[in-house]
C-alpha cells in the first residue's frame, strides 16, 4: 500500500484529489486540513483515510509521518498570505525524505 500526504485536502484542487485516490484501495491517504470540518466528502468513514488536523506553519509538527511518505501532493492555499506560503511550503518539503518519496 502506497502512503500519500496530501495538504490542503478541504480546498478547491485537494477535495477531488482525495475523492478519487481514497477510491483505490491501493493507496492509504493522509489528508492535512486545518478544519476538517470543511472537508466535502465524507472521507472519514473510509478505512484507506487518516485525516491530519495540522496548520502549513506547524506542519513539523508531522515530522515522523511525513518521513514515511511515498507520495507527497501540495495543493495547499493560504490566500492572502504569499511569502507565509512560500516559506512556509519551502520548510514543508525539507520534511520529506527523498530517498523515499
Amino acid at each position: 500500500m502506497r502512503k500519500i500526504f496530501i495538504t490542503g485536502a478541504s480546498g478547491c484542487v485537494g477535495h477531488y484529489l482525495a475523492d478519487e485516490l481514497s477510491a483505490d484501495p491501493d493507496y492509504q491517504l493522509y489528508l492535512m486540513v486545518r478544519t476538517p470540518a470543511k472537508l466535502r466528502a465524507d472521507l472519514r468513514a473510509k478505512k484507506n483515510v487518516t485525516i491530519v488536523q495540522e496548520d502549513i506553519s506547524s506542519v513539523s509538527n508531522q515530522t515522523a509521518l511525513i518521513k514515511e511518505m511515498d507520495y507527497v501532493i501540495h495543493t495547499l492555499a493560504n490566500w492572502g498570505a504569499h511569502e507565509n506560503n512560500l516559506e512556509h511550503s519551502l520548510d514543508f518539503f525539507k520534511l520529506i525524505d527523498p530517498a523515499r518519496c
